[in-house]
């Protein structure tokens, strides 16, 4: 290990340097306040994989030159930056709908049972004593009961501090869930009983829970990594959303002209995520304008050096195909 011994570069000497690694700047007022704003590590994500690789390169195990291949500029990499940031902004509405919906369903079915039937261990069956993936030590069932009373003590709402007087913080699952972040909320999913997930997912056209189930993981992902404004560009995804929850997510599945090597890449970046979106809010008031909406943004990224749709995983006909369509 060594002390990192890097000097502070002001704004105007990191244009320098970044000029002297072979990123051009076209409009130096410009590229100057994007960097202001956007800041130096934020950016040099975009310009990675631009950088000089040898034909001896393995991807993801050597690290490129400091060097940049000719043709690109500062301000591509900010502009490829500030669309990410847009992208952010759509998908975050997105998922912001499908949550709310998944709440009012969750709490509808569980509620059938009992309004409380959410703390009981029995209701959970053999899942409540799965080890829990963080810590072994502990069941799901623990983490959840946990995680669920940290909510209700520290909730500041009215009707939170209502039920901690009254009811010794017991509250029937229609007033819980909207105390509960989306972990949680997909936590209690995973748990529901089989029948219970099935009429959830069928609200959304649907016919297997566990389909549903690992959206919503995959979805709690993609949310925390749009709420902590992480690049969405070139990313890779821990958990692929399974393609096989209905007709319209074909496309996605089948390999077309890649490699298998880059489908299977593929299946881990954004565009299959983008998919489950649109499906699941296909029924909803706000689908048709935010179909369109996306499909306006990418038309726009054509005109960004640099930027391509294969960045998110996305393929060349995809506004043709029908969950696109508006």
């Amino acid at each position: 290990m060594v002390k990192y011994q890097k000097p502070y570069k002001s704004f105007d000497e990191q244009l320098l340097l970044i000029e002297e690694r072979g990123l051009g700047i076209v409009d130096r007022a410009f590229a100057r306040a994007g960097l202001a704003r956007l800041g130096y590590y934020r950016l040099s994500a975009y310009w990675y994989p631009f950088r000089r690789r040898s034909e001896y390169h393995r991807e993801g195990t050597d690290i490129p030159d400091h060097a940049i291949y000719p043709g690109y500029t500062l301000d591509d990499m900010i502009r490829i930056c500030d669309f990410d940031g847009l992208l952010r902004s759509h998908i975050l509405f997105a998922i912001n709908h499908i949550e709310v919906a998944v709440r009012v369903a969750v709490a509808y079915e569980t509620g059938k049972r009992d309004p409380v039937a959410y703390l009981d261990i029995e209701y959970w069956g053999e899942r409540a004593n799965v080890p829990f993936s963080g810590d072994k030590s502990r069941t799901q069932y623990e983490v959840f009961c946990d995680r669920h009373q940290e909510l209700v003590s520290r909730s500041k709402e009215a009707f939170a501090k209502h039920f901690r007087e009254v009811y010794d913080g017991e509250l029937p699952v229609w007033a819980a869930i909207e105390l509960w972040d989306f972990g949680t909320l997909s936590r209690s999913f995973q748990v529901m009983s089989s029948d219970d997930r099935l009429q959830v997912a069928r609200r959304f056209g649907i016919t297997s829970g566990k389909t549903l189930q690992g959206w919503l993981e995959s979805l709690n992902d993609l949310r925390n990594f749009c709420a902590h404004h992480q690049r969405l560009n070139r990313r890779h995804f821990p958990i692929a959303p399974s393609m096989k929850g209905h007709p319209a997510l074909r496309h996605v599945r089948t390999k077309g002209e890649r490699t298998l090597e880059e489908h299977d890449q593929n299946l881990h970046r954004l565009y299959p995520l983008m998919c489950v979106l649109s499906l699941l809010l296909r029924d909803a008031p706000i689908l048709y304008g935010w179909r369109e909406a996306m499909v306006q943004l990418f038309a726009k990224a054509s005109l960004i050096t640099g930027l391509r749709l294969s960045d998110y995983g996305m393929p060349e006909d995809w506004t043709k195909q029908e969950l696109w369509q508006f």
